[in-house]
């Protein structure tokens, strides 16, 4: 299995070479676009799946009356991308994404993706999935999904233990497994007639509200989905389209682009929330292709200032600078001594631990911005096996201690 870093998320590289999948996401928090490509030693990826990880289970014991203490058992258990470790048998979620955003893309879930996203509240799913998984959103925060049409699977416990109040199922669904749906939910619309779709008698919660809507509901629900879908089309005079892809040359929308946007989409009829997560989307998608990608989408950029008239005492404002000189200096190398509590060097690297556990590469006078890339670079040339599970601190750790051996 081969894995790498980009924008501080972990993808595993696929068997047809072409494609990846999304492996680790710890570090994810608040607003997450999963981005549609990533780039590896030079080469484009396509994401089309949001997968799952294998992780060592903890079992709490009670050793010599030490409340806490707790030690590895062997067993593995599967677990989301968002998630860290095991406790006791049940993945510990940390404060991860509070929204995610899926490409078109991505093709597959795996079970597991979401289970135990606490801090998850909505997700967009895109067309081309076509069946929820096993536990895929198990005890999420999730409020509100919208289930489109080509979705023919939902299997056992997929949302069970959410915050979901009301779902409508489309009628292109086949079939729901065992406790699908439970905790809070209280209405179940579905766009299908009784006795089309396969229920397992315990899919939903006791005491829920089932209503069958039947093909003037099915069609009543596909002509508000083509409504949405065409609101970059239909009731504007200038394609929508077209000013987005204008607002986007730069990267940033500013306020002033943003409420042209909305107010085509509410001459469309269109959903003015939903297309507001699609904007930021496709804003981050086009900082990434920029390299200017960050966790969250950047600002609106301010709008321009009027000018000065001409008996305006203060000087003209300087020219902004060219981009060669706006970029970054190289980040400097950390010193050997004194900086790091442990050190190895191996053909002109130096790996460092910090008193804080944090690894730092440096590679002739200068740091490594890639710093897990660095440390598999080092450990294939001096024969260290490298586990995939290992993050980078437990990498850069035992690559020290095996180099000082």
């Amino acid at each position: 299995m081969t894995t790498f870093d980009y924008f501080g998320c972990t993808y595993v590289i696929n068997g047809d070479g072409k494609t990846v999948g999304l492996y680790d996401a710890q570090n994810v928090k608040g607003k997450f676009f999963i981005p549609s490509q990533v780039e590896y030693n030079g080469k484009s990826y396509l994401v089309t799946s949001i997968q799952n990880r294998e992780v060592d289970v903890h079992r709490w014991i009670n050793k010599l009356g030490t409340p806490g203490y707790y030690r590895k058992t062997g067993e593995k258990k599967i677990c989301s991308p968002f998630t860290s470790q095991t406790y006791g048998g049940d993945p510990y979620f940390i404060d991860g994404p509070t929204s995610v955003i899926i490409p078109d893309s991505v093709k597959e879930l795996y079970p597991c993706a979401f289970y135990h996203c606490g801090s998850l509240k909505e997700v967009h799913l895109p067309k081309s999935i076509t069946k929820i998984p096993w536990r895929c959103f198990k005890e999420t925060g999730l409020e509100h999904i919208e289930l489109h049409e080509g979705i023919s699977v939902i299997e056992k416990e997929a949302f069970s233990g959410c915050r979901l109040e009301e779902i409508t199922i489309p009628s292109s669904v086949k079939s729901i497994d065992e406790a699908a749906f439970n905790y809070k939910l209280k209405v179940v619309n579905i766009l299908n007639e009784e006795g089309a779709i396969l229920i397992h008698p315990e899919a939903f919660p006791s005491g829920v509200k089932i209503n069958y809507l039947g093909k003037n509901g099915a069609k009543k629900a596909a002509s508000a989905e083509q409504k949405k879908e065409s609101t970059p089309a239909q009731g504007a005079t200038i394609d929508i389209e077209k000013l987005i892809k204008a607002a986007l040359v730069d990267g940033v929308v500013t306020d002033k682009e943003r409420s042209i946007l909305v107010k085509k989409v509410k001459e469309a009829g269109g959903d003015v929330d939903e297309f507001e997560m699609l904007l930021d989307a496709r804003i981050y998608e086009a900082q990434q292709k920029n390299g200017k990608a960050k966790s969250e989408p950047a600002k609106p950029k301010a709008e321009p200032k009027p000018a000065k008239t001409a008996s305006a005492s203060k000087p003209e404002p300087k020219p902004a600078k060219t981009a060669s000189a706006t970029k970054a200096e190289p980040k400097p190398a950390a010193k050997v001594s004194g900086d790091f509590k442990k050190s190895a060097v191996s053909g002109g690297y130096t790996i460092g631990i910090t008193a804080d556990n944090k690894v730092v590469v440096n590679k002739g006078g200068k740091a490594c911005d890639n710093t897990k890339a660095a440390l598999r670079e080092i450990s294939e040339k001096v024969g260290f096996k490298v586990d995939p599970k290992w993050n980078t601190q437990q990498l850069g750790s035992k690559l020290v201690d095996f180099i000082n051996k």
